[in-house]
């Protein structure tokens, strides 16, 4: 079961790392929620828009996330910039 929630907070950058074979990639959006940072794990998707500049550093955005019981994964699945 995949179960759903939004979060606003403020993102800070994103970090790639890649497999011991480096065949995959994986990525981390680190966030800002009140007095609180932590790194999710987010999909390609949402750390190119980062790379790209479409998100910055300390920017308001709100992330749909996603918890999926199956793989026991809570990840960040897209993201868009709050204000101005």
């Amino acid at each position: 079961m995949r179960i759903g929630c939004l979060v606003e907070a403020n993102v800070l950058a994103v970090k790639t790392t890649k497999s011991q074979d480096e065949t995959k990639e994986y990525h981390k959006l680190s966030i800002l929620l009140n007095d609180e940072s932590g790194m999710i794990s987010c999909t390609p998707d949402v750390a190119e828009m980062f790379e790209k500049k479409f998100l910055k550093c300390m920017d308001k955005a709100r992330l749909k996330c996603e918890f999926n019981d199956a793989y026991d994964s809570f990840r960040v699945i897209s993201a868009e910039k709050v204000g101005a």
